[in-house]
Formats: structure tokens, sequence, C-alpha cells
């Protein structure tokens, strides 16, 4: 669910499928019937509820180093030790009606048309050596 700058982690299927399973408390046929915006929505209200459970140990850092710092140096804020706040993003809208399984259900037929390609392409090829 990146917007392309590269800054955001790619994540495999499974990995967001394990999202909504575990993280999320989904079950699996809920997930495959998200949209992308939907998944997009989960996966960031995940990432601002991961970054709130830290705030509290980062508030303890902060006030441990700030105590310890160097007469005149700078002090060290929260965001300092788990980053900024994350912002939203537009929500991407030609996604919008399109659900994963269905994008799951065209890779799966594009994957096998390429396995029964390759598997022509192998056999013709068995066949003239």
């Amino acid at each position: 669910m990146g917007s392309g700058s590269g800054a955001e982690p790619t994540l495999s299927w499974e990995e967001l499928l394990a999202i909504g399973v575990l993280d999320l408390g989904m079950r699996p046929v809920d997930f495959w019937e998200l949209t992308f915006p939907e998944l997009d929505a989960l996966c960031f209200r995940r990432g601002v509820k991961n970054r709130a459970e830290l705030i509290g140990a980062a508030m303890i850092c902060a006030t441990l180093a700030n105590q310890n710092k160097a007469k005149g140096t700078k002090g060290i804020w929260i965001d300092d030790i788990i980053g900024p706040e994350p912002k939203r993003k537009p929500e991407p809208s030609k996604w919008a009606h399109v659900k994963i399984d269905d994008v799951m259900d065209e890779v799966r037929r594009l994957r096998a048309i390429d396995e029964a390609n390759n598997a022509a392409a192998l056999a013709a090829a068995q066949t003239t050596t």
C-alpha cells in the first residue's frame, strides 16, 4: 500500500494476510473481501496504534536523555525516537472498487497461463533435441 515514493516498506500478500488475521483479528475470508482502500485504511490505523503503544517508552527515553544532555545542546523529542506521526495520504480512487481476492484470482489465472506456456515450450524443446 505504497505511494510509490519508495519510502514505505513493501509487504507480501502473506504479510498482509498476517496483519489482517493476527493483528486486526479478521477472518481470512473477510480479509480477501477487502478493497484496496479498506486495506490501506486498516494498515494506516495499525501504524497509528503501534506508534501510540511506543509513545510511553519514547517519553521515558527522551526524559532520561534530556536529563543527561550537555548544557546548551538540543533536547530529544519523542519524534526523534519513534519518528513523526504518520500523515494520511489520499485514497487511491482507481482501486476503490477492486477486491483483493479478485486481483489474486487474476494473478492465479495469469500464472496458470504462464506455467502452461512454459510447459509447452519445454515439451517442444525436448522433442526437438
